[in-house]
């Protein structure tokens, strides 16, 4: 199941919260430019699939915890 951009960047925004990551530590760690990633928790960037993978794996969790989302859902729009 696929979430929207929005719900996408709030997932990422607290799952680095919770491993006590700042914006340019996550950035460091998954390869990324900072401003991805605020522009990613802010529902306005959608990654690919590579940068996906570097996201989760940088954060400690699955691809699928980031891509699950509360109600139904279909896409990364």
């Amino acid at each position: 199941m696929l979430v929207s951009r929005a719900q996408l960047g709030a997932a990422v925004a607290e799952a680095r919260i919770k491993a006590g990551l700042t914006q340019l530590e996550l950035a460091k760690r998954a390869d990324l430019d900072e401003a991805t990633i605020k522009a990613l928790e802010q529902g306005q960037y959608k990654p690919e699939s590579g940068e996906l993978s570097r996201l989760a794996e940088a954060l400690g969790v699955d691809e699928l915890e980031l891509l699950r989302r509360p109600s139904p859902g279909y896409l990364i729009i």
